[in-house]
């Protein structure tokens, strides 16, 4: 387990994380920072509690909807893929019906010709 010090809008803070995770956490910091600074940046007079629950509602928002956006691509997938084997299926079975038919004929062509015989 690392600690590391991040700074968000001025302020430092300790925070734990699993060895290896240090430069994810870093970035993860880096981009809550920017998020808070550009709130802070529109709203000054707020202090930094404030900012960082305005940055962590704007970005569970921003959650919120990317996971929206998954769901609704999941299900767009899983219709298209759907779509595509009953397709696939569809000339499957013309095909082989095609195929039984023209065995059909070459077996009554052949009977035909041995009925002549």
């Amino acid at each position: 387990m690392s600690t590391l010090r991040i700074t968000i809008a001025g302020h430092e803070y300790e925070v734990a994380c699993d060895d290896g995770q240090e430069s994810h956490l870093k970035h993860l910091a880096r981009l809550l920072d920017e998020r808070v600074r550009q709130l802070g940046g529109a709203q000054s007079k707020i202090d930094h509690a404030q900012l960082l629950m305005l940055a962590a509602l704007t970005l569970t928002d921003e959650l919120q909807d990317a996971n929206r956006e998954t769901g609704q691509l999941r299900h767009d997938l899983l219709n298209s893929s759907q779509s595509f084997e009953k397709n696939k299926q569809m000339e499957l079975e013309k095909v082989v019906a095609s195929t039984i038919h023209d065995i059909a004929n070459r077996i009554e062509a052949i009977a035909g010709q041995l009925e002549r015989v």
